[in-house]
């Protein structure tokens, strides 16, 4: 079945131009706000965001003990815990 409605294509000028007025709106909006934000508040959220660790991407690295032809490159064996 074919379709009603013609989808209108959009090239990358007209969706960075959008993106550029999106922006600008929220500088406006921020401009006219009489809520005050401190200058280092992002500081203090990131200070407490919790870091998120993950075992799986755990890295053990070991020098190899053999003597090779690149004796002033180091060596590194890289195995994956899973």
């Amino acid at each position: 079945m074919p379709r009603s409605i013609v989808q209108r294509k959009v090239n990358k000028a007209s969706k960075a131009q959008r993106n550029r007025w999106a922006r600008a709106k929220i500088l406006q909006h921020i401009e006219e706000s009489d809520v005050y934000v401190a200058e280092d508040f992002h500081v203090k959220y990131f200070e407490c965001v919790p870091e998120e660790h993950f075992p799986e991407l755990d890295v053990e690295r070991v020098t190899a003990p053999v003597e090779t032809n690149m004796t002033g490159n180091r060596i590194v064996n890289i195995s994956f815990s899973f």
